[in-house]
């Protein structure tokens, strides 16, 4: 970690290669698109019903928040 700290957190982190295409996992509105120093850049789609999907340590963004997206959408 850039830190030096060690965190948990409950997510699943699955990886993949630097520069790998992110998409949308269902249609929804981005709530937030923006850099954070631990997670990196960082993507959070609302689906409707309290239901989420996060997506951290993207290399870049490729959405803006408050943007209605569809499944499948480059967010990452």
């Amino acid at each position: 970690l850039p830190t030096g700290y060690q965190y948990f957190h409950t997510g699943l982190d699955l990886r993949a290669w630097t520069g790998t295409p992110i998409y949308a996992m269902a249609d929804g509105k981005v709530k937030l698109s923006q850099y954070f120093h631990v997670p990196g850049n960082a993507v959070i789609i609302d689906h409707g019903n309290h239901i989420f999907s996060k997506y951290f340590h993207l290399s870049e963004l490729n959405v803006a928040e408050g943007t209605e997206i569809k499944k499948g959408t480059l967010i990452g």
